[in-house]
């Protein structure tokens, strides 16, 4: 299955693509590191930033790293992708030892989850990858979990290319838009922009106000 740019999944697609783009980002590490051409990295956190605005996009967890020639070989892989709103790092919940929840997990359960990860607006996990640099492509045997808000996938086998911008889902392709949480947050987000806007308004009105008593004073 290839995942296209289109609708929710589409959203998925490049979320996913960001595993490829932090490997650049922590292989150029281990390569610094390594004196014989190989290195090795255990139990990191490693933050990715935006080289414009120099805010965290998304932090990839590992259990072990190791670089041995062109290839990085992953183990315990978790990306946390961060919200847009994120300035400082360090309010972010560390996810080192989570493991995410079921698919078939019921929508109050899903709710309960993300309830005390506020920074985060998704996630991806997976055993164990495979990152070739010449090619620019990561390739993982195993289960893939992709959790968000309102949209989860399952997979297994996967080849993601940073290049083609593609990722290719080998079987077993799962996919669960959960349309109340959606509606919810909608709902939630439509109301806060009116409150928004009605605060503008009163403060606008409150500024005019207070000129005019000063014209006839």
């Amino acid at each position: 299955m290839v995942v296209k740019r289109t609708g929710e999944v589409a959203v998925l697609n490049s979320k996913i693509l960001a595993i490829v783009i932090v490997a650049l980002a922590f292989s150029a590490r281990l390569y610094s590191q390594a004196s014989d051409g190989t290195a090795l990295l255990k139990h990191f956190r490693l933050p990715q930033y935006n080289a414009k605005t120099n805010k965290a996009e998304f932090i990839l967890y590992g259990k072990e790293a190791d670089a041995l020639g062109i290839v990085v070989n992953i183990n315990g892989v978790l990306v946390d992708i961060l919200s847009k709103e994120i300035t400082d790092i360090r309010v972010v919940k560390n996810l080192e030892n989570l493991n995410v929840y079921d698919i078939t997990l019921d929508s109050d359960k899903v709710q309960a989850f993300w309830r005390d990860k506020p920074c985060s607006t998704m996630l991806i996990q997976t055993p164990s990858a495979k990152y070739d640099r010449s090619t620019q492509i990561i390739k993982g045997k195993e289960w893939l979990k992709v959790r968000s808000h309102f949209l989860d996938m399952d997979g297994v086998g996967f080849e993601a290319d940073h290049g083609r911008q593609t990722l290719h889902i080998d079987k077993n392709v799962k996919v669960v838009y959960r349309k109340d949480l959606a509606d919810a947050a909608k709902k939630e987000s439509a109301e806060k922009e009116k409150k928004a806007a009605s605060t503008e308004k009163n403060d606008k009105g409150t500024e005019k106000n207070g000129k005019t008593d000063e014209k006839s004073e």
